[in-house]
């Protein structure tokens, strides 16, 4: 007779062949499995090519929910088995699959090993002889491992720990491997004591307990084989792999060993990426003919177990090694691996082409042959898949990132180091805790040394004040942080005022690249791009922005996204999502929408007399010999922006608030007067009042309509009837100047906050009646002195503030003041000898190029 069991819970068989290619076929995208399976999911066996199983085994957990389902096929070749799992695909979609679940993979048994924890545990190999075990010792808990006796290695085994066990293996070569395979699992995992059963010889070859029982053999007989089982011996020998490539290089024959070979074949089936691994280190040697050991190697296995005899595919071997790589996926779900090479730590996107040509290195180290696109393909899926779905959240930076209170910026160099910043100072790290990901161009930045001073970085700049300056200095502490809102620094001046030598200078300190300085964008779409790939942004020679650009370079300094339909799909999109420093410079002015001003910091610069001009290669030289004492003295000053941003407070706050707390909080790293910088961006921010609206057809229109200071009511048509005897025809005849009262409002919004600041306010009326409520009054009230910082006084002179008394200095021909520290604000008056040297800014003397 045959001893089966009765298997319950299994769920409907499909009769048609109408299901999803995904249940007969895997492609790039073989998903992840959900275990367990949902109660709510309707269980249903789908059809297989195969036809209907014969058996159908349901694996459950310890609170006997379903795992997954081992489906038995017989066909003219034999039995088949077919794991049936519950997988989710990137797509979203979730739906039961011809696919196995994931090593480790769940013992068969596990809700009666957790309903029984006082019982003992029979184990025998496959789940048609677990079944007929359970029939025959009711006593006991019967388990067995998924997938065969070769994948052994691939299951949990802890749940046996503190188990008492009796193994019963097949009557078979094969079954009493898989024995002493279990025995040392079982051990491993802290079984409480391990028993095998001697199947007599005279049993029929492969006979297992679910057969027919051999003639003259009663149930009492198998009682009585169990009850005599004992511990077995296993003797414990030095692993004959050990110092096999030692080996190798005296004798190659030492390969060709039996028990060499044998121990090989276990390793290919136990460790597939350990198995590569020494067969690289194998042919390293150049003496061991490795396909010859392969060829040998997989006959042995093919000889043990027929089911495990194919050779493992690419798709297998490139699974095996990826696990070498640790996953995890940002907050908006990509999905990153950090990767060791050479010693340090790398992270790439996963669908990089970088990470692609890791897995392609690997692979030919290990095979000497290059794997097909769609092995590839498959398991860069599969790690997005787990990426996404079982590994961590991690946030993933652009050069610049904060953690704890610390800020990290990726050096860009070939070790993967960062510079960490805190407010104790800073110091270079070989593996940051932040991840950074690096874009196409990016250069390395300058090794940063201490006891520079900030002053070095002034000579190389073309600005004539100390403001100026100051303002500099600011712009690259902001964009050495990882969040902003940033400044928008816009550069100005005539021909050969070194504007792109200024901006150059800045993208240099901040974020190198190997296109350093770039044209506008096309669309908002091409600047968001380059904002994804870079942290410090600087576009060249520009001539005036359009409002939709002026409109993205507001989002991008105080942060905004952009959506669009991805590639290939109907529904899907992509979103970019940045703030991003940015400088921008040109001959006319650049900026002249009001809310793009008031994020900007502007610097007009002075041009450069001819026979003060050098060549830009022994400039840029030069600048690279200065640039790790300027760069370690920014980080000073980071460090002290960390220390005291806390304690920083200001009366009154200004536009780009955060930017004016973090120039506060930083210039006491360089010893400047307390207000140094909220003097300067005050200052600034007044001289761009003038310019914005002097820019601005509609404002200067108000500006003249309002010099007689008398206020004006009326509807906002007849405001652009009044406004148009203000401005030339040509003025009203062009493009910029509104045709209507509602685009005259509009225009008014965007210019009311300069405007205010001019002493001009416009306030809509407040009226019941429908025209009354259409009313707006423009009123005009002289701004008092007190109300402005834009009388704060400017050095007629620049002066270099440093550290200690003995090293100031002028760049003038006054003589410095012996033991005296001057201040920004205050003047010293001096006659200059020479006036065609005083209208040039002294730091740029000899030093700017064309």
């Amino acid at each position: 007779m045959t001893n089966t069991a009765e298997m319950p819970d299994v769920p409907p068989v499909q009769e048609q062949d109408s299901v999803n290619i995904k249940n007969q076929k895997f492609g790039k995208d073989e998903g992840i499995a959900i275990t367990p399976i949902p109660d709510e999911v309707k269980l249903e066996i789908p059809y297989h090519p195969l036809g209907k199983p014969t058996h159908v085994w349901t694996y459950k957990d310890a609170n006997g929910k379903v795992i997954f389902y081992n489906c038995r096929f017989i066909t003219e070749s034999g039995k088949e088995d077919r794991p049936l799992t519950y997988r989710r695909f990137v797509d979203g979609k979730e739906e039961l699959c011809w696919k196995a679940v994931e090593p480790p993979r769940p013992l068969y048994g596990l809700d009666r090993l957790a309903a029984q924890p006082n019982a003992a545990v029979l184990l025998s190999e496959g789940e048609k002889a677990t079944d007929a075990a359970q029939v025959l010792f009711p006593e006991c808990v019967a388990i067995t491992s998924p997938n065969g006796a070769a994948s052994a290695s691939k299951a949990d085994w802890s749940p046996v720990a503190g188990r008492h066990i009796t193994i019963w293996p097949d009557q078979d070569k094969a079954g009493k491997r898989y024995a002493e395979n279990v025995t040392a699992l079982a051990r491993q995992a802290g079984a409480a004591s391990i028993t095998v059963v001697a199947v007599p010889e005279e049993y029929p070859d492969g006979w297992d307990l679910a057969d027919t029982l051999p003639k003259g053999i009663g149930i009492g007989d198998l009682h009585r084989l169990k009850a005599e089982a004992k511990e077995p011996i296993i003797d414990v020998e030095e692993n004959p792999l050990d110092s096999l490539v030692e080996r190798c290089e005296i004798d190659p024959g030492e390969a060709f060993k039996p028990e060499i070979l044998s121990a090989l074949a276990e390793l290919k089936k136990s460790d597939l990426s350990a198995y590569e691994s020494l067969l690289s280190k194998l042919k390293n040697t150049k003496k061991v003919p490795i396909g010859e050991i392969r060829k040998t190697v997989d006959n042995i296995i093919k000889d043990e177990d027929s089911e495990s005899g194919c050779d493992p595919n690419q798709t297998d071997i490139l699974l095996g090694l990826a696990e070498g790589a640790e996953l995890f996926h940002t907050p908006d779900g990509r999905a990153f691996a950090d990767i060791e090479i050479n010693g340090h730590r790398e992270t790439h996107s996963v669908r990089s082409q970088s990470f692609k040509l890791w897995l392609i290195q690997r692979y030919y180290e290990v095979t000497d042959r290059a794997p097909n696109s769609e092995s590839l393909n498959a398991v860069i899926n599969t790690m997005q898949a787990k990426a996404h779905f079982t590994a961590p959240e991690r946030d993933i930076f652009m050069r610049v990132g904060e953690l704890d209170g610390k800020i990290y910026i990726d050096q860009a160099d070939k070790d993967w180091t960062a510079i960490e910043v805190d407010k104790e100072g800073w110091r270079i790290v070989a593996i940051p805790p932040v991840r950074f990901r690096r874009a196409p161009g990016m250069l390395p930045m300058a090794n940063p040394e201490r006891g520079g001073s900030i002053d070095e970085l002034r000579p190389f700049l073309n600005v004539d004040t100390n403001n100026d300056f100051v303002l500099v200095v600011a712009v690259l502490l902001a964009a050495l942080r990882s969040r902003g809102p940033y400044p928008v620094t816009a550069v100005g001046g005539e021909q050969g005022a070194a504007k792109s030598t200024f901006t150059l200078f800045l993208k240099k300190i901040v974020d190198p690249n190997t296109s350093p300085l770039r044209t506008l964008p096309r669309d908002e779409r091409d600047l968001h791009i380059a904002a994804n790939n870079g942290h410090f942004l600087v576009f060249d020679n520009i001539s005036g922005l359009p409002a939709w650009l002026a409109d993205a370079y507001c989002r991008l300094s105080t942060g905004g996204g952009f959506a669009t339909r991805q590639l290939n799909t109907d529904q899907d999109e992509i979103l970019f999502q940045a703030m991003r420093p940015a400088a921008l410079n040109g001959i006319e002015d650049i900026v002249t929408r009001p809310d793009l001003a008031d994020r900007a910091v502007i610097f007009n610069l002075k041009a450069i007399a001819e026979m003060m001009r050098r060549p830009e290669k022994d400039l840029l030289e030069e600048f690279d010999a200065a640039l790790p004492r300027i760069l370690g003295a920014l980080l000073n000053g980071l460090s002290h922006g960390l220390r005291e941003l806390p304690n920083t407070h200001l009366e009154m706050l200004p536009r780009m608030a955060d930017f004016a707390l973090w120039g506060v909080a930083c210039e006491g790293g360089f010893a400047w007067p307390a207000g140094t910088f909220i003097n300067a961006y005050q200052a600034n921010c007044d001289a761009k009042i003038d310019s914005v609206i002097e820019s601005n057809s509609v404002a200067s229109a108000i500006m003249s309509l309002m010099d007689g200071g008398i206020d004006w009511t009326g509807t906002h048509t007849e405001l652009l009837e009044e406004c148009g005897k203000e401005v030339p025809e040509g003025v009203r005849k062009s493009k910029y100047w509104p045709t209507s009262g509602r685009g005259l409002s509009n225009q008014l919004k965007r210019s009311a906050t300069f405007l205010r600041k001019k002493g001009i306010e416009i306030v809509p009326s407040r009226g019941k009646d429908k025209k009354s409520s259409r009313l707006i009054t423009i009123s005009y009230r002289p701004v008092k002195p007190e109300d402005s910082s834009s009388e704060t006084p400017e050095p007629s002179e620049p002066i270099v503030v440093v550290n200690t008394p003995d090293d100031i200095f002028f760049e003038t021909d006054m003589e410095p003041l012996e033991g005296e520290i001057l201040n920004f604000d205050e003047r010293y008056d001096a006659d200059v000898s020479d006036d065609t040297d005083a209208n040039i800014s002294p730091f740029s003397r000899g030093l700017m190029p064309l």
